[in-house]
């Protein structure tokens, strides 16, 4: 019932596959983060993406699995936000990358709600492991 919630307005099913699929039934080692999109993401501002996803992470690894939730997720993502003097999208749009190696996915909190706590560290750990490669 959730995926179906959160890929309302999807126009198509292959768009809906597309854009879903590759967040939640990939595995983590597969999730590709070569593309150009998702480099600039990261790289933007002088890492500046590098930078958000390591304190994003750093908040995350200290949330409680029964308080992964969107609203506790949300909050940690505009406490980033606040922090590093960012927009929310563009907190959003550094962590959407490292998760789904794109630029587009059902809303980011959601996103981080069905990938569960283990996948989505694991994904965020993988994108900083990039920092010093050049796509």
């Amino acid at each position: 019932a959730y995926v179906l919630r959160i890929t309302r307005g999807f126009r198509t099913f292959r768009e809906a596959e597309n854009k879903v699929w590759i967040a939640y039934f990939t595995p983590d080692d597969d999730v590709d983060l070569s593309n150009p999109k998702v480099r600039k993401a990261f790289e933007k501002n002088n890492g500046h993406g590098f930078e958000i996803l390591q304190a994003v992470l750093q908040r995350l690894e200290a949330l409680d699995t029964d308080t992964w939730n969107e609203d506790s997720l949300k909050q940690i993502l505009e406490e980033v936000g606040a922090e590093k003097d960012v927009q929310f999208r563009f907190v959003a749009q550094s962590v959407r990358a490292a998760l789904t190696g794109g630029a587009i996915s059902p809303g980011i909190c959601e996103t981080l709600v069905l990938l569960q706590k283990n996948n989505a560290t694991n994904r965020i750990r993988k994108a900083l492991m990039t920092r010093d490669i050049k796509g």
